[in-house]
This record gives structure tokens, C-alpha cells and sequence, in this order.
């Protein structure tokens, strides 16, 4: 792999990992305000959800 497309793999995941903190923070918020709970099935389709577009990204990165 090319330095550049690490480094392009890098910088997606980094503000992956920005947007996810501050969805977290965000639901955390929203939770508390709302006392309720998140079903399971909504975290499931999240997490299935953020993984295939995690995946995407490095396939995308792997391609060029």
C-alpha cells in the first residue's frame, strides 16, 4: 500500500472516529434529556450500519 492511501485511510477513519464521538455524545444527551433506552434492535442496525460504511471506506482506500 502507497504511503498517500494510508495516509487517506488514516484521515477517513479519524473523523469516522470524530463523527462517532460526537454521535455518542450526542445520543448520551439525548438519552439522559428522554430517559429512555435505545432498543437493541436500533444499536445492532447502528453498529451493522457504521461497520459496512467503515468497510466501504477501506475497500474504496484498497482499490486505488
Amino acid at each position: 500500500m502507497k504511503d498517500e492511501d494510508a495516509s487517506r485511510i488514516a484521515s477517513s477513519l479519524e473523523r469516522i472516529a470524530t463523527g462517532l464521538d460526537q454521535l455518542n455524545a450526542l445520543l448520551q444527551r439525548q438519552g439522559q434529556a428522554a430517559k429512555t433506552r435505545i432498543p437493541n434492535w436500533a444499536w445492532a442496525t447502528g453498529m451493522i450500519g457504521i461497520g459496512v460504511f467503515i468497510w466501504s471506506v477501506l475497500k474504496t482506500g484498497a482499490a486505488h
